[in-house]
Parts: C-alpha cells; sequence; structure tokens
C-alpha cells in the first residue's frame, strides 16, 4: 500500500473482509454484541435471514446476491471486542 497520510493516521486495513462466524461459537451466548441483531419483527418478515438463540435475534451470514446462510452470523465490525487487532 502506497505511503499517504489518513486524517485519522492510521491507514484502513487492506485485507479487511468482515467473516460469518459459526451459529453454535461460544460468543453466541458469552458476547452476543459482537453480532448483527434483529428483532421479533425481523424473525417473523424474514425467518430464512435471521434466527433465534440465546433469547435473541441474529442475523445470518450472506453474500448480497445470495440468500442467507442459516448456519452462519453475521459479526458486527462496529463492535470493539470484534476489532482488529
Amino acid at each position: 500500500m502506497p505511503e499517504r497520510s489518513w486524517p485519522s493516521g492510521d491507514a484502513p486495513h487492506p485485507r479487511f473482509r468482515a467473516q460469518p462466524c459459526g451459529a453454535d461459537h461460544p460468543w453466541v451466548y458469552q458476547h452476543p454484541a459482537y453480532f448483527i441483531q434483529g428483532n421479533d419483527q425481523d424473525l417473523k418478515v424474514d425467518p430464512r435471514s435471521f434466527v433465534a438463540l440465546a433469547g435473541k435475534v441474529f442475523a445470518c451470514g450472506r453474500d448480497p446476491y445470495f440468500p442467507a446462510w442459516p448456519d452462519v452470523l453475521q459479526l458486527n465490525a462496529f463492535d470493539p471486542g470484534c476489532a482488529l487487532p
């Protein structure tokens, strides 16, 4: 990546790509904020894109051009706990 001056002082991570996480991962119970969450209405309207686990509704992992994958959840890249080191 070429040298550049970024307003924050840090260049964006050149290889960052959010990855889904297995629906059976311990974080679902230990750190639910690490995942994109929905609500009961989301689950009712689009049950193929949301799943209820641990008393919460989570967004299933997906590619924008294909249906959601029911066995993985979308990580919330904006949660500080999910930040890259």
